[in-house]
């Protein structure tokens, strides 16, 4: 979805108003006609629960680094539609803004899942954690690494690119081994970015198991003796430079 947590909020209680007083459908598409929000109905208490949303992206609502721009390509949006939708994303942000007095588009993360959490912070109070830093503390990695002699940690991507190092979980990986002195290498089915630009921005190394002479659909069905492949020839190429 792309439609700025209004789903969601819709599915509380909130209703999206057309000039009209009709109520709109809580869809992307009916972004741009809202003119109004009715808030009567909804039962939420602020003050009895707490919501909180793992993010795992820096992305704010609308603009060239928003929802519609980074994301909607990959849930089949054409180029109309995505021009669209972050219109309709920046005309909700200007509705809250003047009907709620709620400013959060340019929140690092509020673009995530389509604006779900700009929809989440906005009409439910909720607040942001790194789904990174979430996930690491569940694990209790920094008790691990601390306790543990580690000499490499690998982590990996289904495909690696600009989205990669916005606060996603390699991002996060590399952080907890730079933090430690700890080099970190990174595994993906594709690479969307050159090798050397992912190791000026702190990888170790870099590797693509993907076979370009072979299709898609192969590297997908042999994944995981293609990952078990490629790291250890690269643990292999390691050990023979000692």
């Amino acid at each position: 979805t792309n439609d700025g947590g209004i789903g969601i909020a819709h599915a509380m209680g909130y209703k999206f108003l057309d000039e009209q007083q009709n109520t709109l459908a809580p869809i992307g598409e009916s972004l741009a006609r809202i003119h109004s929000i009715d808030a009567s109905d909804v039962e939420l208490d602020a003050k009895d629960i707490s919501i909180v949303a793992v993010n795992d992206v820096d992305n704010p609502l609308y603009g060239d680094s928003g929802a519609a721009f980074v994301y909607a390509k990959q849930k089949g949006a054409a180029e109309a539609d995505i021009e669209q939708l972050n219109k309709g994303l920046k005309h909700l942000d200007t509705i809250v803004q003047q009907q709620m007095g709620a400013n959060h588009a340019l929140v690092a993360g509020a673009g995530a899942a389509g604006g779900a959490a700009y929809g989440i912070k906005t009409f439910l109070g909720g607040t942001f954690v790194s789904g990174i830093n979430f996930m690491l503390h569940l694990a209790d990695i920094d008790s691990l690494v601390k306790n543990k002699k580690i000499d490499l940690i690998i982590t990996g991507e289904g495909k690696i690119d600009d989205q990669t190092f916005s606060g996603k979980l390699i991002h996060g990986v590399m952080e907890l081994g730079d933090a430690n002195a700890i080099p970190v290498v990174a595994i993906c089915g594709t690479l969307g970015l050159d090798k050397e630009i992912c190791m000026k921005k702190g990888l170790h190394a870099v590797l693509e198991i993907r076979d370009y002479s072979k299709p898609l659909a192969f590297t997908m069905e042999n994944a995981a003796s293609l990952v078990e492949k490629s790291i250890f020839q690269f643990m292999s190429s390691k050990s023979s430079q000692q």
